[in-house]
C-alpha cells in the first residue's frame, strides 16, 4: 500500500502519488499543497487578489490561481457574490465599473487580471475585440477569420461537376464537408 507523496500526510495513495483530498486539489488547483488554495479569512480583497495570482514576466499577465469558469474566467467572491475576478481587479485597482460597460482583455488571456491589461467598452467593443482577435463563433464565410473557403470558392465549388473528394484533394480539405457544402447544407450563407 502505497501513501501519499504530499509531505507529512499519511493517507493512501490513490492517484497520481497523492491521497484522494490532494489528488482533487490537483486536479482542481493545479497542486497538491494547500498554499494557494486555503481562505485567507480577514484579509482584504486586494491581499487575496495579489495572493491567488502568479504574475507572467514574459507576457506581463497576473493569472488567477483560483476557481474559473467554464470559459477559463476567474472567479471569486465579492460584495456577497460571485464576480469575474477580472472585474474585481478593475473595481478594486481603478474604480467602480459604469451600468452597461464590460472590462475587456487587452492581452486576450481570460483568466489575467492585471489591470494594466483590461480596459472598459461597450456590448459592440467587445463583439469588435473578439472578431479581431479571431475568437468569435458563427461568423458567416468572409466574416469568420477562420473559414478556409471564400464565398466564391464556395459560389464555384457548387458549380463544379467534380466528384466532392476530387475538390477536397485540390482544396486540401475533407471531402465530407466538400459534400455539404456542394449540398448546401454546409456555408448556407452563401446563395
Amino acid at each position: 500500500m502505497k501513501i501519499c507523496s504530499v509531505r507529512d500526510c499519511e493517507n493512501t495513495s490513490v492517484a497520481r502519488g497523492f491521497c484522494n483530498k490532494h489528488w482533487k486539489r490537483w486536479r482542481i488547483h493545479g497542486t497538491p499543497t494547500p498554499a494557494i488554495t486555503e481562505r485567507m479569512r480577514g484579509s482584504s480583497t486586494e491581499e487575496k487578489l495579489s495572493s491567488y495570482s502568479i504574475p507572467i514576466p514574459e507576457s506581463g499577465c497576473h493569472l488567477w490561481l483560483k476557481s474559473v469558469n467554464h470559459a477559463g474566467y476567474g472567479q471569486m467572491y465579492f460584495r456577497k457574490q460571485v464576480w469575474l475576478a477580472h472585474r474585481v481587479s478593475w473595481t478594486i485597482r481603478r474604480g467602480e465599473i459604469p451600468d452597461g460597460l464590460h472590462v475587456l482583455h487587452q492581452c486576450d488571456t481570460p483568466s489575467c487580471i492585471n489591470p494594466d491589461h483590461l480596459f472598459l467598452g461597450t456590448n459592440h467593443d467587445n463583439v469588435v475585440d473578439k472578431v479581431m482577435k479571431g475568437r468569435a463563433k458563427g461568423l458567416p464565410g468572409d466574416c469568420n477569420p477562420r473559414a478556409k473557403l471564400s464565398d466564391e470558392d464556395v459560389a464555384v465549388i457548387r458549380r463544379c461537376s467534380n466528384t466532392p473528394e476530387e475538390i477536397a484533394a485540390l482544396c486540401g480539405m475533407n471531402p465530407m464537408y466538400i459534400a455539404r457544402v456542394m449540398r448546401g447544407t454546409a456555408r448556407t450563407d452563401v446563395k
